[in-house]
């Protein structure tokens, strides 16, 4: 299944979806529209599934309780990427109207909110944000096998590995691949369709974010 990515705010009660300029691991938005005017957000012929991305909650680090409870797609599935520090705002995430809750690794306190999580409900997805080729965790930078790793013993059948500036190399994805086809994997490009994920997550027509040039890049952290 390919899932499009929507990176949206809200302003005054109304969603808006934007092409997203990418700096570091936060987000700006340009060329705004409302929802109403996206033809992928348009009901289907069959019910489609809709990749949220809550812009403002990542940047800030913070739950948005008011995108939450007002976040609705009218025939379609609506999988929420959500700011999440604790176990609460994993359970007040689902007070809305989503089907999945998408997980960032770089916002969650401890990995304990992760254990908890995944007792809680199986439709928590787990993410794992890549910039410069590193996975974002608790404040650190680490390989994202590791990650991955330590996520599937966790018991998890289905996380995300959003590689923001299409950094990790293709024999990484391969790897990926061959430890967990249950990955959904995001680079904005169409080359990871050969190594028989499962579902993919990808940029609407015309939303292809844009990536801020940026300095070099740092070292793995060793230790989670």
């Amino acid at each position: 299944m390919r899932i499009p990515v929507i990176y949206s705010k809200i302003a005054k009660g109304k969603f808006y979806a934007g092409r997203p300029v990418l700096y570091n691991k936060s987000a700006g938005l340009r060329d705004m529209v409302p929802f109403s005017k996206m033809e992928v957000l348009k009901p289907q012929a069959e019910r489609a599934v809709d990749l949220v991305v809550d812009v403002a909650s990542i940047n800030q680090n913070r739950f948005n309780s008011v995108f939450v409870e007002k976040i609705k797609i009218p025939g379609n599935d609506v999988w929420l990427m959500e700011a999440i520090r604790t176990t609460s705002d994993v359970l007040d995430a689902f007070m809305g109207s989503i089907s999945k809750l998408l997980i960032p690794c770089q916002t969650i306190r401890s990995w304990t909110v992760l254990s908890e999580a995944f007792s809680l409900s199986e439709d928590c997805i787990p993410t794992i944000v890549c910039h410069c080729g590193q996975a974002y965790v608790l404040g650190g930078r680490f390989d994202v096998d590791r990650i991955v790793e330590k996520l599937l013993d966790i018991g998890y059948h289905q996380l995300a590995v959003l590689d923001l500036d299409a950094a990790l190399p293709v024999e990484t994805w391969k790897h990926l691949a061959d430890m967990h086809l249950g990955i959904i994997p995001y680079n904005h490009s169409e080359e990871l369709d050969k190594f028989g994920f499962l579902d993919y997550a990808v940029d609407p027509k015309g939303f292809t974010p844009i990536e801020d040039e940026h300095p070099d890049c740092p070292k793995a952290d060793r230790d989670l």
